[in-house]
Parts: structure tokens; C-alpha cells; sequence
């Protein structure tokens, strides 16, 4: 008899092991969105660490410049994006001129508390 998996088991959480007994690598990725692509064309962009979706030709151009530039930054301090905390991320979203409402981290806003759009 097969034993059954449920979905959540297959998601990898912090203290998580692998089926073998060693602990599961903790890992992130930076996504960008852009919300403005009405001209029917379907915008994806991926790196190793990294996706981009959606938005016109040029918010998605901007997108993955400045996700580039997030990585560029991460590379030349030879950090990996799992292994920053809130401040050295918000850090690297300021030395590449990004805006802090527009960067998460870890789907939380700037600790100054600038980082939830406006409404």
C-alpha cells in the first residue's frame, strides 16, 4: 500500500528535512508584478533567484532592471538573498534607488512602516 502525501508536506518550511534526514536549504526568490500590461502580451522573466511577470514592455523592463540591480548587489557582497535580514534588504533596496513601498520583505513592509501602499 502507497502511502499518501498531502500537498503541504511537499513545501519546504524553516527545520524541514528532506526524505533522507538532512535539513531541506531554506530558499528565496524575488518576484516583481506589474499590474499595467493591457496590450494582450504575456511578460515572464526568469533568473536563478528571481521572477518577473506581467506590466507594459516598459514597467516590465524596469522591473527586471531593478531586480537585476538587487542581484548585481547581493553578488558583489557575496550574499545569498535567504541569508539577509529585513535591514541589510532594505539597505540593498535604498544603494540601488528603489522605492521601500514597492519592495517587500518577505511580504512585510519597511520597519519604518513606509512599505504598505498608500491607499
Amino acid at each position: 500500500m502507497s502511502e499518501r502525501r498531502d500537498r503541504d508536506e511537499d513545501t519546504a518550511n524553516p527545520g524541514d528535512v528532506a526524505d533522507d534526514g538532512t535539513p531541506e536549504e531554506k530558499r528565496s526568490i524575488l518576484v516583481g508584478v506589474g499590474f499595467d500590461g493591457d496590450d494582450g502580451h504575456t511578460r515572464v522573466t526568469r533568473a536563478e533567484s528571481s521572477v518577473v511577470l506581467g506590466g507594459s514592455h516598459s514597467t516590465h523592463e524596469q522591473l527586471s532592471d531593478s531586480v537585476l540591480s538587487f542581484q548585481d548587489v547581493l553578488s558583489r557582497y557575496g550574499r545569498r538573498l535567504e541569508d539577509l535580514s529585513p535591514q541589510e534588504y532594505y539597505q540593498i533596496v535604498n544603494e540601488i534607488g528603489g522605492d521601500p513601498q514597492a519592495w517587500l520583505y518577505g511580504g512585510f513592509p519597511h520597519p519604518s512602516g513606509r512599505g504598505w501602499p498608500r491607499g
